[in-house]
């Protein structure tokens, strides 16, 4: 079990570089807000365009097939059927509805204003959407692709969560120290690659923390419902706050 959370853990990080570099990228360019704001084609924005292209094609392949796979801001019916099947063994995640898009393209809109100078170079637009579309697609991985894994791992370790109530059960999820080394790791990051105002970080990587962690409430909550005659009953269950002892916390990666 240690193996498994060390092995997320080691995948977050990774992917905390690829949001902090892709974001140097797009620092290299003024905010130009026409992007998301400017029709491109058949009434959508460029970068709304983009993304649909983008999302389309990796259906094609099989994307959105599995599990742990959503679209961004479209439904799995809009986009291209895949090519082929793709045979899969069940991944064991609770199907639980996501519809998050429009608050991770807000807090990455907000993140570009603080480290992109103020501006429109439409000539670029191409180029921006392309960067905007991978970024977002990144944030959006490791907010909701994510979540229901380290929730799973939280199930397996300690089923009890399957009973509590939803404000026990997020405090119980918190890990403080976890989260911190996150958000320091965002910041030594942002200043190795001298990203501007990389002071920002920090917070940024909260709020990422802070969305995640609601889907993993979300999906526990699901689970529960789905689970809760399967799951041995405990007299420390269903809402009631352990005593003493109380179990060792689950959160950001415990061991």
């Amino acid at each position: 079990m240690a193996a498994k959370i060390d092995h997320l853990r080691l995948k977050l990080d990774q992917m905390s570089e690829r949001i902090v570099s892709g974001l140097k990228d797009r620092s290299r360019y003024l905010v130009n807000n026409g992007v998301f704001l400017e029709e491109f084609c058949n009434g959508m924005t460029w970068f709304k365009y983009r993304l649909f292209r983008e999302q389309s094609l990796d259906s094609e392949f099989g994307r959105y097939e599995f599990e742990d796979q959503h679209p961004l801001l479209f439904k799995k019916d809009q986009l291209a059927s895949p090519k082929r099947p793709r045979p899969h063994s069940d991944l064991g995640i609770v199907l639980v509805p996501i519809d998050n898009g429009p608050e991770i393209l807000n807090m990455y809109r907000d993140i570009v204003g603080k480290i992109c100078q103020i501006g429109e170079t439409s000539d670029n637009y191409g180029e921006i959407a392309k960067l905007d579309v991978s970024n977002v697609l990144t944030l959006h991985e490791r907010i909701c692709g994510f979540a229901a894994k380290v929730a799973e791992y939280k199930i397996e370790k300690e089923p009890r969560t399957l009973h509590f109530d939803p404000d026990f059960l997020r405090s119980y999820l918190t890990d403080t120290e976890r989260e911190k080394q996150v958000m320091d790791y965002a910041l030594t990051l942002a200043r190795k690659e001298q990203l501007p105002n990389a002071e920002v970080m920090p917070t940024f990587f909260r709020t990422i923390i802070d969305k995640t962690l609601d889907l993993e409430v979300d999906y526990i909550l699901k689970a529960g419902e789905n689970r809760r005659n399967q799951v041995p009953r405990s007299p420390v269950g269903f809402g009631q706050t352990p005593k003493s002892p109380e179990p060792k916390r689950a959160g950001w990666g415990t061991k």
